[in-house]
């Protein structure tokens, strides 16, 4: 079924563009890159990022002829003195799809991004920094009309094969999934929906258990159910605004085929567990102040997410599959900012504005707390103040942030850290401009510093010029003993071809180590040797 649904998929995707040429956009990216030693250690303990080199291409087409429309992706790469076997070389269709509008409903077959409510029970999205590419490949039906809007959808999981931060090939998981969303939109203030989602992990875990002086071991499988409801009112008056979601779901455990160990064979009780979350944000606008609050509460919903997979530390022996998060609930706390638990956690936050018309000219202050754990005992604090200026006419601007971040579990301070974070755009004369980066972030408990700096100068319409500082000192190591890189230097440089076209140069090394976007966090190995992009669109 699912050949059969790629292939016509496929044929369909790649038919279309050319019976509607005059309405095919195309837009391709190449990579390639050079890496040397990024000294993160002895060179025998991670032989497996030092001294080879990649190509990518990503093939994007996207064409329409009146109700249909097709989108086509192809990735391919290779590599250059590949250091061990695990990194294969691949061309593939990543990303295939056929919509047709009728009327009111659009049918939409291949490949799509998916998000239902607030993104606490399900979140397919395009791929950023840190998180795989991931969407669901299947097919969606949505009827919208007289104020009511319906979806279905079901399918696989598919998340992009080529992990931009391993630079490895991972297999699909083939997860099935099928869900509904229905929202009634004829109130004049708010509307109120619903959503469903059955969850199936292709993935059989093992576990074992002691009889008497045996050791037995069974195979399981497990599937979500999960269900919700919603109010989104942002104006429901004036002043005030809210959105409400809760949801409840049924975790099943089924034991599946029966493992025998020692001749044994037994058949364990199947069980079933209930999970909920909950999340609430309100508005308020009162003169020239604004506040907008959260609250969260997660307790074990999950669609069975592993967080990160990748390269082993020893030997550079790699998964065959890597999964990130299928759920990305609000955080409460900045964009970048490391969080305990995406699955298990209560907490609220706040954020207080006050607004100066005159001169353009922003004061905030923003606080988060955070209980997470099954048992709620690692708590974490965030407190930090901001400032954005814009000047000259809206061609300079300034927005700084700073503040302090505290953790503990059971009590005990397991980490601190007080952080800044500044930008800074100078307009300097006609389409030349200067601008400043920092993010840099002091970890008290650990005394040990790390950031990055960029200096840029911008001329509109033809590009920039960057010189990048980073710095991941760890200050109970100040005389390098362990041999990793501790300051890094790197220079890119960015032109604007022609419309459309733009290339991306970068030469030095670039610090790594822990990143987060979104309460999703990969770790990154130092970059040390030289990279260019080249976009193009037609």
């Amino acid at each position: 079924m699912r050949r059969a649904l790629w292939v016509s998929c496929l044929v369909a995707a790649m038919s279309l563009p050319v019976y509607a040429f005059a309405g095919v956009q195309i837009t391709n990216t190449v990579e390639g890159a050079w890496n040397g030693d990024n000294d993160n250690g002895c060179p025998t303990c991670r032989p497996y990022d030092d001294n080879y080199g990649y190509i990518v291409n990503k093939l994007n087409l996207v064409g329409s002829s009146g109700d249909i429309s097709t989108w086509i992706r192809l990735d391919a790469w290779r590599y250059f003195r590949r250091p061990t076997t695990a990194y294969k070389g691949k061309i593939l269709p990543e990303r295939l799809q056929i919509s047709y509008k009728m009327g009111d409903f659009k049918l939409t077959v291949g490949d799509f991004y998916k998000q239902l409510g607030r993104g606490l029970v399900l979140s397919y999205r395009k791929g950023d920094e840190v998180s795989a590419d991931t969407a669901m490949r299947g097919a969606e039906l949505i009827y919208s009309a007289s104020g009511h809007k319906a979806v279905a959808f079901g399918g696989y999981r598919n998340q992009a094969n080529f992990d931009p931060v391993t630079k490895l090939y991972y297999e699909d998981t083939n997860d099935a999934l099928a869900g509904f969303q229905y929202e009634y939109q004829n109130f004049e203030l708010l509307n109120i929906g619903m959503h469903g989602l059955f969850y199936q992990p292709a993935w059989r875990g093992v576990e074992s258990y002691v009889d008497g002086e045996q050791v037995k071991e069974f195979s399981y499988f497990e599937n979500y159910l999960t269900g919700g409801l919603y109010v989104d009112a942002p104006d429901l008056t004036e002043w005030f605004g809210l959105y409400a979601e809760s949801n409840v779901q049924r975790r099943y455990r089924n034991p599946g085929e029966i493992v025998e160990v020692f001749g044994q064979k037994e058949v364990q009780e199947s069980s079933a567990e209930l999970a909920h979350g909950s999340y609430a944000s309100v508005s308020m606008y009162l003169g020239d102040f604004q506040f907008v609050g959260e609250f969260l509460h997660l307790d074990g919903l999950d669609q069975g997410s592993v967080a990160d997979a990748g390269i082993a530390p020893s030997g550079g022996k790699v998964s065959t599959n890597l999964r990130t998060l299928d759920i990305r609930p609000p955080t409460l706390v900045r964009l970048q900012d490391e969080i305990t638990s995406v699955s298990d956690v209560t907490g609220g936050s706040g954020r207080l504005e006050y607004y100066i018309e005159d001169y353009e000219l922003t004061f905030s202050a923003s606080g988060s707390y955070r209980l997470n754990g099954v048992d709620r005992n690692i708590h974490e604090m965030l407190g930090y103040g901001g400032v954005e200026w814009s000047y000259d006419m809206g061609r300079s601007r300034l927005k700084a942030e700073f503040g302090y971040w505290n953790t503990k579990a059971d009590g005990e301070l397991i980490k601190d850290k007080a952080f800044l974070y500044a930008d800074w755009v100078q307009h300097v004369s006609g389409k030349w401009s200067i601008q400043t980066i920092t993010d840099t972030e002091y970890r008290m408990h650990e005394d040990y510093i790390r950031g990055s700096t960029y200096l840029t100068l911008l001329k509109s319409g033809w590009g920039d010029v960057t010189f990048e500082f980073g710095h991941d000192r760890d200050q109970n190591d100040s005389d390098g003993e362990t041999g990793e890189m501790q300051l890094f230097y790197a220079g890119t440089v960015s032109v604007d071809v022609i419309d459309g076209w733009k290339i991306r140069g970068t030469g030095g090394s670039q610090r790594g180590g822990l990143k987060c976007i979104a309460g999703v966090c990969r770790w990154f190995p130092p970059f040390a040797g030289g990279r260019l992009e080249v976009v193009s669109r037609f």
